[in-house]
């Protein structure tokens, strides 16, 4: 793999994770869970100290 090869597949990994950050944290706003596939997680709230 060339240099450039590394890079972009550092960036598509970056810019995939931020995509699905962004999505459970949108769904959890407006839903209070997430879905992935058949399996429904709810989002719990954690207190700050």
């Amino acid at each position: 793999m060339t240099a450039w090869g590394i890079v972009a597949a550092v960036t598509a990994f970056c810019f995939g994770w931020g995509c699905a950050h962004s999505t459970i944290a949108r769904e959890c706003d407006r839903l209070g869970a997430f879905y992935v596939g058949k399996t429904t997680y709810v989002c719990v709230g954690k207190e700050s100290r």
